[in-house]
Order: C-alpha cells, then sequence, then structure tokens
C-alpha cells in the first residue's frame, strides 16, 4: 500500500512540472510586456510587445485549443516582434532590450510557444495520417492533382518571386546619403530592370530546384542498397517486388511517381511515399542554399567577405567558382549526413567502407582546395604553411567532432552514429561544433518540454471525458493489443471522434530530425551567429 501511495505521489508531482513550466513562462511574458508599457509609454511598439505577451500566455496556457492557422500566428508575431526589435522604432525600445524584463524575454516566450506550436502540429498531423481512411485520402488527392500542384506551384512560385520582391524593394528603398554614395545609386536598378532579374534569379532556381530532386533520387538507391550490399552504380533501377528495369520515362524525380500514381507499371504493387518525399527535401535544400548562399553573395558565410556584386548575373553568368565550389560542397555534405541519416532510422547501420570513404573524400577536398574551410581567410594568411594549417584546422575540427558526438549520444541521447560528428567537425570547424554542439541541446530541451506539455494535455483530456462519461479515475488496460483496438477502446475515440495525443512515438520520430535540421538552420545563420560582419 505504501509503495502504491509513493508511486501515486511520484506521478502526481511529474505531472505537476508542465504546469509549474508554464505558469513560470506566463509570469515572465506577462511581467515584460507590463514594463514594456510602463517604461515606454503606449505607443505602436509596446502595443505589438503586449499583444505577443497576450497570445504567449492563452496558447502556453491552452486557453484556445489548437487549430491549424495558430501556428501560423505564432511564427507571424514572432517576425513582427523581431522586426520591430532591430528596425522598427529602435530608439524608442532600446530601454527595453535587454534585462530580465525585457522584449528579449517576450520574444523567447514567443520562441517557446511555436516550438511546442510546431510539435504539437506535427503530432496531430502524424496521428491523422496513422488513421488508414485519411492517410487513403490524402495519398488519392496527392496522386490525383499532384502533377497539377507541382506546376501550379513552379509557376507561382517564378511570378510570385519576380514580382513581389522588386515591388518590396521598390517600396522599402531608402535613398543614400549623397555624399561617396555614387555608385550604389548609379548601380540601382529600374523596375523593369528588377522585374527581369528576378525572373532570371527564379528560373535559374527552378533548375538548382531539378538538380536537388535527381541526387535525392540517388540518395533514395543509395538508402536501399548501401545496407543490402548492392552496387549503386553498375546495376540499373528496378521495382524491388517484381525485379523489373524502371523506365527512363518513369524514372524521373517526383513526375515519375506521381504519374504512375505510386505503383509499380509491372505489378502495381504501391511504391513508398517516401521516396517523392526524400527528392523534394533535397530539391528544397539546394534551393534553400542557393539563395542563402550562392546568389547572395556567400553572406551566410563566417569570416569570408561577402561579395559585393551579388545575384545570379554576377555569381553564375559571371561565374565566381570559389563560391561554387562551397556551395557544391555543403550541399552535398549536408545530402550524405541526410541519407546516413536515413540508413539509420530504418535501423540498419551504415557500413564502415561508407564512412571511411565519405570522410576521407571530404579530407581531400579540403586538402585540395583550403578555401573549402570556413576560416580559410586565416589560413591563406599564413604564407608557406597552408597545408600544415589545413591539417591542424581539420585535426582540430575531427577531435571536437568526436568529443561533441560521444557527449550528445551519452547525456543528449542523438541517435545518430558516432562517425558523423568528426564529418561535422571537418566541414564547419571547431567553433561551429561548439555552437552545434549548444543548439542541439537546446532543442532536445525544448523538445521534452513540448513532449511533457502534450502528454500533461492528454491526460487532462482524458480525465475530462471520463468525468463527462460518469467515471472518476481513467483505466487504462494492461494489454492494450493492437492499435485498432487500443483506438476503438479509447473513451476519448468513443466521446470526441479523436485519437489522444501520444508523444511519446513522434518525439522518437522528432528526435532523429534533431541534428539534420539544426545543421541546416546553422548553415543558413552561420555569419550571424558568430556575430562577425
Amino acid at each position: 500500500m505504501e509503495n502504491c501511495d509513493h508511486r501515486a505521489t511520484a506521478h502526481v508531482s511529474s505531472s505537476l512540472y508542465p504546469q509549474y513550466i508554464r505558469m513560470l513562462v506566463s509570469v515572465c511574458a506577462v511581467f515584460s510586456g507590463l514594463w514594456c508599457v510602463s517604461a515606454t509609454g503606449w505607443h505602436a511598439g509596446s502595443l505589438i510587445a503586449v499583444g505577443c505577451t497576450l497570445w504567449t500566455v492563452l496558447r502556453i496556457n491552452h486557453s484556445l485549443k489548437w487549430q491549424w492557422v495558430y501556428p501560423l500566428i505564432t511564427v507571424f508575431l514572432l517576425g513582427l516582434l523581431q522586426w520591430t526589435l532591430l528596425v522598427w522604432q529602435p530608439a524608442v525600445l532600446t530601454s527595453v532590450a535587454h534585462g530580465p524584463l525585457s522584449i528579449n524575454v517576450i520574444l523567447l516566450a514567443l520562441a517557446l510557444t511555436s516550438f511546442v506550436d510546431f510539435v504539437e502540429t506535427i503530432t496531430r498531423l502524424s496521428l491523422l495520417l496513422e488513421t488508414p481512411k485519411a492517410r487513403d485520402r490524402l495519398q488519392d488527392f496527392v496522386i490525383c492533382h499532384g502533377l497539377r500542384i507541382l506546376l501550379l506551384g513552379t509557376v507561382g512560385f517564378v511570378i510570385a518571386y519576380s514580382t513581389l520582391v522588386p515591388l518590396i524593394q521598390e517600396l522599402t528603398y531608402v535613398p543614400p546619403k549623397p555624399v561617396n554614395n555614387l555608385v550604389i545609386e548609379m548601380d540601382r536598378l529600374t523596375l523593369p530592370m528588377n522585374f527581369l532579374l528576378r525572373f532570371c534569379e527564379a528560373t535559374t532556381g527552378i533548375l538548382f530546384f531539378v538538380l536537388g530532386c535527381c541526387v535525392g533520387s540517388y540518395l533514395n538507391v543509395v538508402i536501399y542498397r548501401v545496407p543490402l550490399k548492392i552496387s549503386v552504380i553498375t546495376k540499373a533501377s528496378h521495382c524491388p517486388n517484381c525485379s523489373t528495369k524502371i523506365l527512363s520515362r518513369d524514372n524521373l524525380p517526383l513526375v515519375g511517381w506521381l504519374k504512375l500514381r505510386g505503383c509499380c507499371r509491372n505489378c502495381r504493387v504501391p511504391v513508398s511515399a517516401r521516396y517523392p518525399l526524400l527528392e523534394l527535401t533535397i530539391g528544397l535544400l539546394f534551393l534553400l542554399l542557393y539563395f542563402v548562399e550562392l546568389i547572395s553573395g556567400g553572406t551566410n558565410l563566417p569570416v569570408r567577405p561577402p561579395n559585393w556584386y551579388a545575384g545570379v548575373v554576377w555569381i553564375l553568368f559571371y561565374t565566381k567558382w570559389d563560391l561554387v565550389g562551397l556551395y557544391a560542397f555543403h550541399v552535398l555534405v549536408l545530402c550524405a549526413l541526410f541519407c546516413w541519416t536515413m540508413i539509420q532510422r530504418d535501423g540498419y547501420r551504415v557500413p564502415v567502407r561508407a564512412n571511411a570513404f565519405t570522410i576521407m573524400l571530404t579530407a581531400f577536398a579540403v586538402l585540395i582546395c583550403p578555401h573549402l574551410l570556413p576560416f580559410a581567410s586565416e589560413i591563406s594568411s599564413l604564407r608557406g604553411a597552408d597545408l600544415r594549417s589545413t591539417v591542424v584546422v581539420l585535426f582540430s575540427g575531427t577531435a571536437a567532432g568526436l568529443v561533441s558526438g560521444i557527449g550528445l549520444r551519452r547525456l543528449g541521447g542523438i541517435p545518430q552514429q558516432l562517425f558523423l560528428w568528426p564529418l561535422i567537425g571537418m566541414v564547419y570547424g571547431w567553433q561551429s561544433v561548439i555552437v552545434i554542439t549548444a543548439l542541439v541541446l537546446v532543442a532536445k530541451f525544448l523538445l521534452t518540454l513540448a513532449g511533457a506539455l502534450l502528454e500533461e494535455n492528454r491526460i487532462t483530456s482524458l480525465r475530462t471525458v471520463h468525468v463527462s462519461t460518469g467515471n472518476d479515475t481513467p483505466r487504462v488496460p494492461r494489454n492494450a493489443g493492437t492499435p485498432e483496438q487500443s483506438e476503438a477502446s479509447s473513451p476519448l475515440t468513443a466521446h470526441t471522434g479523436s485519437v489522444p495525443v501520444d508523444a511519446a512515438s513522434i518525439m522518437t520520430q522528432l528526435n532523429w530530425w534533431i541534428l539534420p535540421s539544426l545543421l541546416v538552420l546553422h548553415h543558413c545563420l552561420w555569419r550571424h551567429l558568430f556575430f562577425s560582419t
């Protein structure tokens, strides 16, 4: 009896932790909003801060039940508050920009809310797709309208980028001071010329997206064949079920799967949707780095001075080979990391030969072209010692990656194999390894916190349903049986028609994507994370 009472007390105490965290976040946000109003008075900036505070309190305490539009509102308010803090009325908000009660506290609370909204959205979508009827309905919609959506999305992207970007630049243009700025005035494009330039950038970006989809199609082959020790070069693509060779017109990324309606042409066995999803992901990765790193002139890269003349004309048509080499090097390394993560997620171990080949190829590329290192300017300044300095940088990055990988696998529970971290250290340097490790720990903490909040919300929903049906305490069967039986026997499903949010399995899946997602985020914000100009 005492043991049962002890367990019940421990369960009650653990269930109170999410409530304490919500209370702490709400109190900090409310006091920060009141302090901003009292210190700066009522104006547009303080009103935005108060609005963000109210939204944070309502969402973090689940006063507003989840709707699909709420994450979009949270992200919009987060961007609006950041823009207000950095650009709009900086002199008025300077007095409340720092400190324990400041706009930064509201910004942090809103960022936590957006993360919880994101996790809850992914959880609900995943649970929705686990329902056979909803999954079949979504797959039928994608198969029937996928080609049309792909065409309209491509054309819409080109039109939107070609028109909205020039118009926004024209509306937000501020004339420079007349002293020593004649070159900037002369280089300013007229609106029709800006339309044409952005159209060229958008169409070239589509070509990079197609190239990324082709690379993603090849990665599908690598992910399937490498664990089975099948050649990824000599053997042609074939159906795993009937071994029929896939025709060239059916092997087009995204288009082939949609055209065949997700089935093999010969045996009509369904083909998994993960193949087009991986192709789409890698294509979007190529497109993202095309804008962030390539045609921007390398504005995301630390230490390296950005190109003064950027854009598709000055970077690609008048080719800057150093920047093109950096782009190719970084996207290929990120693709390798995504590929190895998918293999491990499927329950296989990446062969040692593949690991060694990837690391050796990366080291060889850096030794041949030292400018691929993030701090290449410091190496090139040491005349007569370029090779030795490059080896030192590679060794320091590899050592830092090994130490961080061991610590994160044991303390942070990151499931990726250890060999990925030396590769990260070689590519990004030991300085970036420290930043990435900190980001992973913060993301792991936020993911655990979001899981605790969702689990607490699920338990509250179950208790509410049992109270409404006249039961005092919910009873969970010892043997839940199959998922279909568990879902049918759930009182929440029986009375509300919805599946309770089980965050444990979703958190396990999201745990695989912490490192790849943060690597892409770190790559996009590389210069800003190091506070370099």
